[in-house]
């Protein structure tokens, strides 16, 4: 079973630290940067090899990125309308027009100042620690101790895991978590099939019953 995920409070207080950071450029691209891990499952090397213009949009109209995955296997991703209208809003702190232009060179995620340059895997990396643990002193100062320990630990991967963890719940569809992860194997991708420890256990314990041995006796 995987361990390393975050609930979605943990995710409700990573944007909240984002939201508080004072750099229009970097509060824009964390944002964008966060939903497109979480939203989409990308590995960093995926997120930081691609540019805008990768996105398509298909006849029906939902848009699509491709990116190069292990082994240089090529997979198209869905891009939710609610994550291109994040990059729409991270694209005009930007500078740039909202609507991606055909044959654009914009890399998809950029370091946090105005010269647009290409991210790379340790700028993405370190960004989202930086994010991890602010959101770790939230919870903190929520009195959320273990909470806050799980955000101290998070990395990028762990929004991966968070994002086919949390749609695996919500839909026990293995096979299409698996077409979203890129996953040679279904076994690898039943791991995020599980329930949440605390809800397993709240379950059980309302769920099953044995007669009491301390019952009395008549």
């Amino acid at each position: 079973m995987i361990q390393r995920l975050l609930p979605v409070e943990g995710i409700a207080l990573a944007f909240e630290a984002i939201a508080l950071t004072k750099s229009p450029l970097k509060r824009a691209r964390d944002h964008f940067m966060f939903s497109l891990f979480y939203l989409t499952g990308l590995r960093t090397f995926e997120a930081t090899a691609v540019d805008m213009s990768t996105l398509r949009r298909s006849l029906s109209g939902q848009r699509w990125l491709m990116v190069h995955s292990k082994r240089n296997k090529r997979r198209e991703v869905p891009i939710a309308e609610a994550l291109y209208e994040e990059l729409r809003r991270y694209r005009v702190a930007f500078g740039l027009s909202e609507e991606v232009m055909p044959g654009e060179e914009t890399p998809l995620l950029m370091a946090a100042n105005a010269k647009r340059k290409r991210a790379s895997n340790s700028t993405v990396l370190k960004a989202m620690i930086d994010i991890m643990g602010r959101a770790a002193l939230l919870a903190q100062a929520q009195q959320q101790p273990e909470l806050a320990q799980r955000l101290s630990e998070a990395t990028t991967h762990w929004l991966r895991h968070s994002c086919f963890s949390h749609l695996a719940q919500a839909t026990g569809d293995l096979v299409m978590v698996r077409s979203l992860a890129g996953h040679a194997r279904l076994d690898t991708t039943s791991r995020y099939l599980h329930a949440e420890a605390g809800l397993l256990h709240d379950q059980v314990s309302k769920s099953l019953t044995t007669p009491s041995s301390l019952a009395k006796k008549t």
